[in-house]
């Protein structure tokens, strides 16, 4: 008995030992690794996610679990033989204790050292946003440093400054002395509204690709630029094959009165249900309070179901086309014709206030886009092919105007893929057989 309650104690006071010693390298590594690589300390295991837990798990509880059994070892041993063990128990204790203040310091320290890296690095960020914001400041700094030296505290180029903000004087003299101009630089010139800046940057720069300086363009209602990148020869393919299915068909700042929609929003009391909702869904405060949250009242009224259904709309006595009164082509939300409904129930309750599709910067894009797609070298049909899946005819005839053809996909259509019990399908067979369009057979 004697001799199993000392090997018992010495492997359990062993085991104690080896575990916090592990427990204790891996905190400090983990401390070094996160100050190496982030400038910030965020204790045991903070760069893994779930490293920490698994620290506990795996050493923590076993190395606590061999201490527990040491102390049950040795008081058993003093119950029975005499107190030496509890002795040594708490010497090694005390030393256990030791560890733990060294490894609680050292953490201090790191936090220490990591709060003042993160101010450093907040005040470095401020002085560096304080700089692009501010025109003579960024001049300043463009004439005292390299043209490419990134701003304090990021990344961000004095041209990618110049150009976001926009201040077309900078971003030339930048060009001009050697900047480098990226893919990003023509996105950001297209979402600033800045046409002078973009056509310095295209005429500095050829060969970039332009997609994504496309796609921000329109998602933002720039059609200077959109007309702008089209002329310069950006493919407008792939930014017509993400907008077929309507979705990115919005209203943009500059054609809606929201002043007027938020004065009648909040004065009338039969606002559509889905209108009323969202804006009763803020309780914290008035809103829509400004022009972007008109907005976002409105992105959400137009891929909704719950609008083009709302019997406070009344559906059946505006001035729409009958087709759009047909409930069955406006059942969930974002289908093919949701949108399009949606879009001129809007028009027909504010009509002094939100423009008619046709008449949009949304839709004025699109066949812009359309028409430079239709007159490129790539296969019409994937665009065609896009377009009728969706079953849109509105989306398809605005196609064929621009210079589709329909009848490239003859042959290529099954019958049964348009059946004749689903409102949006039907119109679309009708429609592909009016254009001579002939099945699969």
């Amino acid at each position: 008995m004697k001799r199993f309650l000392r090997v018992l104690n010495w492997v359990g006071l062993a085991g104690a030992v080896a575990g916090a010693a592990l427990f204790g390298v891996v905190y400090v590594a983990d401390d070094i690794h996160e100050l190496n690589n982030y400038g910030v300390a965020s204790g045991p295991g903070a760069h893994t996610g779930y490293g920490a837990l698994a620290e506990v798990v795996f050493i923590g509880l076993p190395a606590a679990g061999f201490y527990v059994l040491a102390v049950l070892a040795a008081a058993v041993w003093w119950a029975r033989y005499d107190a030496s063990f509890v002795k040594r128990l708490a010497r090694v204790t005390a030393g256990l204790l030791a560890v733990g203040a060294a490894i609680a310091l050292f953490e201090g320290i790191i936090d220490h050292l990591g709060t003042k890296e993160r101010e450093g690095t907040l005040a470095e960020i401020a002085r560096g946003n304080a700089i692009a914001s501010d025109h003579d400041q960024l001049a300043a700094y463009v004439r005292s440093h390299d043209v490419n030296a990134a701003l304090p505290g990021g990344s961000t180029t004095p041209l990618q400054a110049a150009v976001a903000h926009p201040f077309p004087d900078l971003a030339k003299e930048l060009v001009d002395k050697g900047a480098n101009v990226f893919d990003a630089d023509l996105t950001a010139a297209s979402q600033s509204g800045s046409l002078e800046v973009l056509t310095l940057l295209l005429d500095h720069e050829d060969g970039l690709p332009g997609g994504n300086a496309l796609d921000a363009a329109y998602s933002v209602g720039n059609d200077g630029a959109v007309r702008l990148l089209v002329s310069r020869g950006v493919p407008a393919t792939p930014e017509v094959l993400r907008l077929l299915n309507g979705e990115s068909f919005n209203l943009f700042p500059g054609e809606v009165d929201w002043a007027a929609l938020q004065r009648r929003w909040r004065a009338e009391p039969r606002t559509p249900r889905k209108i009323a909702i969202d804006i009763s869904s803020h309780t914290d405060r008035p809103f829509p309070a400004s022009e972007a949250e008109v907005f976002e009242v409105l992105a959400g009224v137009l891929g909704s179901s719950d609008f083009c259904t709302d019997q406070n709309v009344a559906l059946e006595a505006l001035p729409i086309d009958p087709w759009m009164k047909n409930s069955a082509l406006c059942t969930c939300n974002y289908c093919p014709y949701a949108r399009s409904i949606n879009w001129a129930i809007l028009s027909a309750l504010y009509p002094e206030s939100i423009p008619p599709l046709l008449k949009s910067k949304a839709l004025s894009m699109f066949r812009l886009l359309a028409h430079s797609a239709a007159g490129s070298q790539d296969d019409p049909r994937r665009v065609l092919a896009a377009a009728v899946s969706d079953e849109n005819v509105d989306v398809v005839r605005v196609l064929e105007d621009e210079g589709f053809d329909i009848r490239v996909l003859d042959g290529q259509l099954d019958a049964d893929a348009f059946p004749l019990d689903s409102s949006d399908g039907a119109r679309m067979r009708a429609h592909i057989i009016e254009m001579g369009v002939r099945w699969r057979s």
